[in-house]
């Protein structure tokens, strides 16, 4: 091999690794940058899912509330039905004392 030969080998080789080194920074930017979004993510994801147990804990409770609701309307509808009951029958048996009074069927 001539020393020309020899010198433009190594000019290839430096040239080559140059490149090479360059294409690792490059590669190295790049894993810093999804690196950066990875992490911005993460704490996207984070503050998504703590307002999705918010929003679940307030959910919960307005379920809650409506159960409740719901109970006391049960429980009013099923007062107001024995008093409407109630006061039928009570209605009835006047109807009753009225129409032996009226027919003589004492």
């Amino acid at each position: 091999m001539t020393p020309e030969e020899l010198n433009r080998m190594i000019e290839f080789i430096i040239q080559h690794q140059a490149n090479h080194e360059i294409s690792l920074d490059r590669e190295w930017e790049e894993r810093l940058a999804r690196a950066a979004e990875h992490e911005q993510m993460t704490r996207n994801i984070a503050s998504l899912q703590a307002r999705v147990v918010e929003l679940i804990e307030i959910q919960s409770r307005r379920l809650d509330r409506n159960d409740e609701e719901h109970r006391r309307f049960e429980n009013w509808q099923r007062d107001f039905q024995h008093e409407a009951q109630r006061k039928h029958e009570e209605s009835i048996a006047r109807l009753d004392r009225i129409l032996e009074r009226l027919t003589g069927n004492n």
